[in-house]
């Protein structure tokens, strides 16, 4: 008749490890076990830790501070802050000893974290000339964590370089600032680096609410989606307007305002979708382990924007123009054809009737002047004058 002991007020081990998991989320997020959910569907202290991160980076701590004591939500926890800080201000040993506090998901995870700090405190100890220590801490940190040969070949090749502008060339710190805060840039870029091994629900990447904004915006323009400010990317003067939409072209509405086809055969999420060069295969994977290779049939065209309808007419009015000034061209050469063989008719014509004008200009004159020869004669007999006295005739004209 005893009750087991799960029953009699004892908790199981299940319940224990969902217990320690309740009170890790919560002091995740800085409050109690209850996370309150507002009508828009994001926790109230997720938005509170945006604001206050968002705060900071513009420089207004005391507002941050004061949001913070209002809220009683922290934006990183102690160990977290300790971590952040220690990483930053080149407090090595203390910053390893406050991995554990991070939630890391495997010890995978936790190693890369271990051996990216000890990583940094090696290239540091290299800058200083103090080859002792950092010879130290290759064998007797960097080594127990498992890193591969080729990792610890080239750290250790390091130790040789015998001039700092050669270490910083080997080690990548050379692109990264200026010889005086190199070492502050270098450890910046090592907390980027963490963010990506981290969850960002314990350590917040940088700028995320400027990063939030930007893909928002970018989804409204129907743009592509915009990187993280955290890798460094710089948007030079663009200003973007936060008290209006964007509203996309009409061509991206095209392309996005209808549902073609739903292919249904991945029990589970789908992560990648990727068609083929030609458009007729389209490969698809998921967190089921499955690629699937879909056959695309012929799908009808969009029907063409109000801006390809424009082009198309304009094309269409330089094509017609272009065949009326050939067509212009051809009639006009034809004209001055027709004009030049006219003109030429009318040469010809004319040279003929001053040829024929003078033919009977010659023969009126052959004729007068037999007339008058005649007359002559015959006067010449009637007064006795001899004929060679006479003006000769004339023969016709041919």
């Amino acid at each position: 008749g005893r009750q087991p002991k799960a029953q009699r007020g004892q908790p199981s081990v299940a319940g224990r490890r969902g217990e320690a998991m309740e009170k890790q989320r919560s002091s995740r997020y800085g409050g109690g076990t209850q996370v309150e959910v507002l009508p828009s569907g994001f926790g109230r202290s997720d938005v509170v830790r945006l604001i206050t991160q968002s705060l900071r980076a513009l420089g207004y701590h005391k507002s941050a501070g004061l949001l913070e004591s209002e809220s009683q939500i922290e934006l990183l926890s102690g160990d977290v802050r300790s971590f952040r800080q220690g990483v930053l201000d080149g407090h090595w040993d203390d910053a390893c000893s406050r991995v554990a506090a991070l939630g890391l998901e495997s010890i995978e995870a936790y190693r890369a974290v271990q051996f990216l700090i000890l990583e940094q405190k090696f290239l540091e100890l290299v800058d200083d000339r103090s080859f002792g220590p950092a010879l130290e801490c290759l064998r007797k940190q960097l080594v127990p964590l498992g890193a591969l040969p080729e990792q610890l070949q080239r750290l250790s090749s390091l130790l040789l370089c015998p001039q700092r502008d050669e270490l910083y060339l080997r080690c990548g710190w050379a692109a990264i600032g200026v010889e005086e805060d190199v070492r502050l840039a270098a450890r910046q870029r090592l907390l980027s680096e963490l963010h990506a091994l981290i969850p960002p629900s314990v350590l917040i990447p940088e700028n995320r609410l400027e990063t939030l904004l930007l893909q928002a915006m970018a989804q409204q323009a129907g743009t592509s989606p915009t990187p993280s400010l955290n890798g460094g990317h710089s948007y030079g003067h663009t200003r973007w307007d936060l008290f209006s939409d964007h509203a996309p072209t009409q061509q991206q509405k095209v392309l996005v305002s209808e549902c073609v086809r739903v292919l249904e055969r991945h029990p589970d999420e789908i992560w990648f979708v990727q068609f083929s060069h030609n458009g007729l295969r389209l490969a698809s994977a998921g967190k089921d382990g499955l690629v699937v290779i879909w056959a695309m049939p012929a799908l009808p065209c969009p029907p063409p924007s109000p801006r390809q309808q424009q082009q198309q007419q304009r094309q269409q009015q330089q094509q017609q123009q272009e065949q009326h000034t050939e067509t212009g061209t051809a009639n006009g050469s034809t004209a001055q054809a027709v004009n030049g063989n006219a003109g030429q008719a009318a040469n010809g014509n004319a040279a003929q009737a001053s040829l024929l004008a003078d033919r009977d200009h010659s023969e009126s004159t052959v004729q007068m002047e037999i007339a008058l020869a005649h007359e002559t004669g015959r006067s010449s007999e009637n007064s006795d004058t001899p004929m060679s006295d006479a003006a000769p005739s004339v023969p016709p004209t041919p």
